[in-house]
């Protein structure tokens, strides 16, 4: 016995719409995943300390006072 026509289309429209259905809350997740890690890429800092042997921060720095004078930070 072969289903009706009308049976038949309900089965595919309903087959459509899962499919369509699937495909919507797919797209949504994988917007939310790229979202959420865009958003914290924003959240990072850039700062990075400087490192130990950076002659910024060596005990040996000169510097120039207003007057022309050499300041020397001794160790």
């Amino acid at each position: 016995m072969e289903p009706s026509s009308q049976a038949t289309i309900l089965i595919v429209c309903i087959i459509v719409d899962l499919v369509v259905f699937g495909a919507v809350v797919t797209g949504a997740v994988v917007t939310a995943v790229m979202w959420r890690k865009s958003s914290d890429r924003s959240r990072v800092s850039y700062y990075q300390p400087a490192d130990s042997n950076d002659s910024a921060q060596s005990s040996g720095v000169s510097l120039m006072a207003c007057k022309g004078d050499t300041l020397t930070q001794e160790p």
